[in-house]
């Protein structure tokens, strides 16, 4: 018991003691805050974590002879691109100098996902904000402040101009993760979150006008997902890719799937479709054979798809025109 008490002893004079003879420690500084350039890359404004998104270089995209027939297309194959327009305020895909729009998960499971835009270009703050008050005349603005940016909330919607032509539109519940990635609170983006980075790298084309990604397995446990003319679309997880409408056409899309034979299947679905649809006499009368039957390449590696389609400026304008008669086709052969 007595060397017990002279260790205590020892220990209750040796601290202030040791404490007397070193120096106070430094203060630590708080890291500091990197907020991204408003003018970089648009991918840089985006929190991590969405379920995917698409990038358009729309200045250079608008420079294609195949720009509005790939408009026309997406309609056909489904895409709402009036609903972006009237969400954005303002016809982004003719206006915009470049785009990236975002979807995130929202709480619990059913419900229609999170919208984030970031728009760069020509905007008129006032007649946006006219345009959202006119969507929803019983929904009355009201001004918020998140990390120092003020945000209008009309409705569900909250846009934030963070410069005079850069806005950013998004469902309030993402009002403080933008403000934090925009503030520099939040050091990762979009463009650097590691759910996508390896699929993205094999895909490759970051310098393409368009570009995008899909965490298709993510979104199939939120709610049900229908692509319509994409077969076998259920087996792919993950999906990114990229396309250039300079002369030609091109579009690059790499597909994960859970299993070799599942990418297998995707491929040989995708080459057997096209080479069929090629052999119809309406699409042999349209020129369109050498595309279907040579322009469309799908092939599997391991656990990956590849899908290529390479268009001709002729294929392209014919391609473009009657999207939506080929829509329509692939329908009646169904």
């Amino acid at each position: 018991m007595k060397y017990l008490h002279l260790v205590m002893l020892g220990a209750a004079l040796a601290g202030p003691l040791s404490c007397a003879s070193r120096p106070a420690p430094a203060a630590v500084d708080a890291p500091r805050l990197v907020p991204p350039d408003l003018h970089g890359e648009a991918l840089a404004l985006v929190p991590e974590g969405s379920l995917g998104w698409v990038r358009l270089d729309l200045a250079t995209l608008r420079r294609s002879p195949h720009f509005d027939g790939t408009l026309e297309a997406a309609r056909s194959l489904g895409a709402d691109l009036a609903m972006v327009q009237r969400e954005l305020g303002h016809d982004v895909f003719r206006q915009g100098e470049l785009a990236v729009l975002a979807i995130f998960p929202p709480p619990g499971r059913g419900q229609a996902g999170w919208p984030l835009a970031v728009v760069r270009g020509a905007l008129d703050r006032e007649a946006i904000v006219a345009e959202a008050r006119a969507r929803l005349p019983n929904a009355a603005p009201t001004e918020a402040e998140e990390e120092g940016y003020r945000f209008t909330v009309i409705g569900q919607r909250a846009y934030l101009f963070a410069a005079p032509d850069v806005m950013l539109m998004m469902e309030r519940g993402l009002v403080r993760r933008v403000a934090a990635r925009l503030r520099g609170r939040d050091p990762q983006s979009a463009q650097d979150e590691g759910t996508f980075r390896a699929l993205l790298a094999r895909a490759e084309g970051a310098d393409k006008p368009a570009r995008f990604v899909l965490n298709l397995e993510a979104i199939r446990g939120l709610q049900s997902l229908s692509v319509r003319n994409a077969p076998q679309v259920d087996a792919i997880n993950q999906l990114a890719g990229w396309a250039e409408l300079p002369d030609a056409s091109h579009i690059h899309a790499v597909g994960l799937t859970s299993t070799a034979r599942a990418a297998r299947e995707v491929a040989d679905i995708v080459t057997r479709e096209s080479q069929r649809m090629g052999g119809l006499l309406p699409v042999r009368l349209l020129g369109l054979s050498r595309l279907l039957n040579q322009g469309v390449r799908a092939r599997a590696e391991g656990e990956l798809v590849t899908l290529d389609v390479d268009a001709t400026r002729d294929e392209s304008r014919r391609a473009m025109r009657i999207a939506t008669i080929l829509d329509d086709l692939t329908g009646e052969a169904d």
